[in-house]
């Protein structure tokens, strides 16, 4: 039986933020997860709201969208299925944009996190490729009308060719983003924004961006192969430069 589609939309950089109210579930359609990996984050704002997902890649560093940065993005969570109790909650030291305006971004960690991270991918996933993503986003698809929660959902979805990627005010940047395949009643959304796209056990994609309404259209990945001597080399703690 083929498994559920699944998509993480997001809207502008600025405006992919957590949904209000505590609905039973998060992301539009797709399941509950069963257990949550030890590496899937929630960064938060001061008072503990929920405002983008993270995947843990070192002790200390994760990866998540650049426009979920905010001044007052202080802490996250890690390796809990609910967002507001549980697993390992640490402090934000500092954010690392990522290169060429792109939509990607590091997290440093105030202390390690004792979970194991999520191994990073080394090439691109193939078209038609599944791909599972995990979130706490808005339930409903239209933007503003849904509500969140606190527990962690996953879906699945696969990666399209780049032009599926280009329409409703959505244009993919070739060679360093993703096009993965939603639909309005399957798909992540607002909160979901950072969170990871993953393939055998490796990350392959953060979130980026989509229509306003999340499933108008497919949605946006940074690739993250295509960063993958960045993400390594600041990890490191070396200048990584303008790449890629």
């Amino acid at each position: 039986m083929r498994v559920k589609k699944l998509l993480v939309m997001l809207v502008s950089a600025a405006a992919l933020a957590a949904g209000t109210g505590t609905a039973a579930m998060a992301i539009v359609g797709g399941s509950p997860a069963q257990q949550a990996p030890s590496w899937i984050g929630s960064l938060q704002l001061s008072g503990g709201r929920h405002e983008c997902g993270a995947s843990l890649v070192s002790s200390t560093w994760a990866v998540t969208a650049n426009h979920c940065i905010r001044t007052n993005l202080v802490q996250a969570r890690f390796g809990s299925l609910d967002n507001s109790s549980g697993g390992e909650l640490v402090k934000i030291a500092r954010t690392v944009a990522g290169p060429n305006n792109s939509d990607i971004a590091l997290v440093e960690l105030a202390e390690p996190v004792s979970g194991e991270p999520v191994g990073l991918a080394t090439s691109s996933p193939a078209i038609g490729t599944e791909v599972t993503l995990l979130g706490w986003g808005q339930t409903t698809p239209q933007k503003g009308a849904g509500t969140s929660s606190t527990l962690l959902k996953r879906l699945q979805t696969q990666v399209l060719e780049d032009s599926a990627c280009n329409g409703n005010g959505v244009t993919i940047r070739g060679q360093t983003e993703l096009c993965l395949e939603g639909t309005p009643s399957e798909t992540a959304c607002y909160g979901d924004s950072g969170g990871p796209a993953i393939v055998g056990g490796e990350l392959v994609g953060s979130t980026s961006r989509g229509s306003d309404d999340c499933g108008d259209s497919n949605t946006i990945y940074n690739d993250v192969a295509a960063f993958s001597s960045w993400i390594e080399q600041t990890v490191d703690g070396a200048d990584p430069g303008n790449q890629p």
